[in-house]
């Protein structure tokens, strides 16, 4: 810590420089002001403007005696309507704003890449999501307290950077007249995300899965903000209370260039490398900036310089592919690459954690309205009724479980389970191994269950019919996978392995989920709206063909972590607990690839807690 300081001493200036260049400034609309932008001098620099980098960049230009860049390859979707618009999430996948990652074919998924979509905007994966605000549990945080050797990332200590992102809304009136409860200690109401619940719930959400869960004996979840989350909940959203999507960009990045003058938002712009200077300080390598290229081009190699510190937040796929590409990483995945290695650190990369799911889907009886076959005179009314306020438009997940193995699995597949999570891993490190049996002691959910108003299975639904399709996420997979780069060319995406099913617990958790589902889909209150099931279909019935189907259908929940892990350095940790990266005087990474282990939660509350966190190690 103490070299770390001396560093930020050495390099930092005095005071800053107005910037005669600020605000938003597109590489490619804008490039006769590009070289004005580098050549002005930067405290910070910080790459990739998702949900932390961007709210960090933010926090950072508060300290009017510091100059910041923001460097985002993508640009402002404020006005996109598939953005900003709650009910029309997943309309922008495979779009210019999603960079449509795919993973290697998967051995334990019949070979299959899955498609991984991440946002390409400003505000990342917050404008892409599908707008859950969940925290997980606490035991949880308290875990990634002891990994990293720091109570200050503990549940008890990181709420209040939780609150300090958060500007909470008490409920209102909702289409099923439901009572939302929630806990106002564990809110905060004056942050810049606003954080609302939805006012359409469709009746299938209420009267089937909320019910009929209940049905089933699981209990009712007050608030999932609490750290103790357990049970079914109706789920806040990241809208505001005039139903208007938040993300990073809006919440953020757009009041602050609005406020202040020594902040540089440098869209249409990818960074490629780190630059390092050719001194070290006390035996640590010196960045002096970044390499990057307007994305029109994508040929002209520019240089940016930060006095102070270069801040990763390009998140967990291109995180780990920059400090490759910089020569930061393990020597023998480089060095054949032609990569000096400039720190040895094999933690680069290694750790990769997902929320595996799968999706059955269920076609609902005549009469019930989803988000299937929105278009024509039905997609106008849909967009007045959005305008007024109201309608399909409005809503998100709003409803969502977080179940313990107690919870949904009989005591014998309880029995079993409890073997197979013992079972080690080359792959697992025996210390999260024992931190994730804890949490499971500490009752923190395995597996969440959410519906989907509409078809969301890989094939189409028939016209003129209306679908629900029921989730199961694992929480906390006992797998691990890698992304690493496999070329230098920075354009080319790193290969990301997710790993999935490696570890047995993740294919049986996965397989008796799905038949939990069903159950609840033929036995509950859910089967008065459901008329048959499309997938996986009636003949998927033993065991052996439930974890069959499971590893031909898995995908993802959206949610990688992990591969920049905050812990020991001969843990293969990446950064240590103030987010330095090991081995460097002057670099940080703040993005959800710090986690050494996952949460049970949609993590973008996290990632905006992380920025808060953040900006108090850097300016503090």
């Amino acid at each position: 810590m103490r070299s770390f300081l001396a560093a930020a001493a050495l390099l930092a200036a005095t005071g800053a420089e107005a910037l005669n260049v600020h605000g938003y400034v597109d590489a490619n609309l804008n490039a006769s002001l590009v070289p004005e932008v580098l050549a002005q001098s930067y405290s910070y620099i910080v790459v990739g403007g998702g949900n932390t980098g961007a709210a960090l960049a933010a926090r950072l230009s508060e300290d009017t005696t510091k100059t910041v860049l923001l460097v985002e390859a993508g640009t402002s979707q404020i006005s996109n309507p598939g953005v900003s618009v709650p009910g029309l999430a997943g309309s922008t996948f495979l779009s210019e704003v999603d960079w449509a990652f795919s993973t290697t074919p998967q051995a334990n998924a019949q070979g299959r890449s899955v498609y991984w979509p991440r946002g390409k905007m400003i505000g990342g994966s917050s404008g892409l999501n599908f707008l859950a605000y969940t925290r997980g549990h606490k035991s949880e945080y308290n875990s990634i307290a002891w990994l990293s050797r720091d109570a200050s990332w503990s549940w008890r200590n990181l709420l209040p950077y939780f609150k300090k992102s958060e500007s909470f809304s008490t409920p209102g009136p909702n289409t099923e007249n439901v009572t939302r409860e929630f806990d106002a200690s564990v809110h905060g109401t004056s942050g810049p995300v606003a954080v609302s619940y939805p006012p359409y719930i469709s009746e299938q959400f209420a009267g089937g899965f909320f019910d009929g869960l209940e049905q089933e004996g699981v209990p009712v979840d007050i608030d999932l903000s609490d750290g103790a989350s357990s049970g079914v909940s109706w789920s806040a959203s990241t809208q505001s209370p005039e139903n208007v999507r938040q993300t990073s960009d809006n919440a953020y990045i757009a009041p602050a260039v609005s406020a202040r003058s020594n902040l540089v938002v440098l869209t249409s712009a990818m960074a490629t490398k780190i630059t390092w200077s050719a001194d070290k300080l006390n035996g640590s390598v010196v960045a002096s900036g970044i390499n990057l290229v307007a994305t029109a081009s994508n040929t002209t190699i520019l240089t940016a310089t930060a006095s102070s510190e270069v801040i990763l937040s390009a998140g967990s796929i291109q995180t780990p592919q920059l400090l490759e590409l910089s020569g930061v990483g393990d020597s023998s995945i480089l060095n054949p690459l032609g990569i000096s290695t400039v720190v040895n650190l094999p933690g680069v990369g290694a750790n990769l954690q997902d929320h595996p799911a799968i999706v059955l889907v269920q076609k609902l009886k005549p009469g019930f309205v989803t988000l299937d076959g929105l278009a024509g005179d039905r997609l106008n009314q849909a967009l007045a009724d959005y305008a007024a306020g109201s309608g399909i438009l409005t809503q998100e997940l709003s409803t969502l479980a977080y179940l313990t193995g107690k919870q949904f699995l009989t005591p014998a597949e309880q029995k079993q389970l409890a073997k197979l999570v013992l079972q080690p891993s080359t792959q697992l490190p025996a210390s999260q191994q024992a931190q994730q049996l804890l949490q499971i002691a500490a009752g923190a959910p395995i597996i969440e269950f959410l519906p989907i108003n509409t078809y969301f299975g890989p094939s189409a639904g028939v016209a003129n019919e209306s679908y629900i399709s029921l989730a199961a996420c694992l929480q906390h997979s006992f797998s691990r996978g890698s992304i690493h780069i496999s070329t230098t060319n920075p354009l080319t995406p790193p290969a990301i392995d997710a790993a999935y099913l490696q570890h047995p617990a993740d294919r049986y958790i996965l397989s008796r989920a799905g038949k939990f589902l069903r159950q609840l889909a033929v036995n509950s209150t859910l089967t008065s709206f459901v008329e048959s099931e499309n997938e996986p279909g009636l003949s998927v019935e033993t065991d052996a063909e439930w974890e069959s189907w499971v590893e031909g259908a898995v995908r993802t929940e959206y949610h990688p972590v992990g591969t920049a892990a905050m812990s020991l350095q001969n843990e293969s940790g990446v950064v240590n607990s103030h987010l330095q990266v090991y081995g460097t005087a002057n670099v940080r990474v703040a993005d959800l690839s710090i986690l050494p282990v996952h949460v049970s939660a949609h993590p973008q509350s996290l990632a905006y807690a992380i920025a808060e966190k953040a900006a108090d190690l850097i300016l503090g």
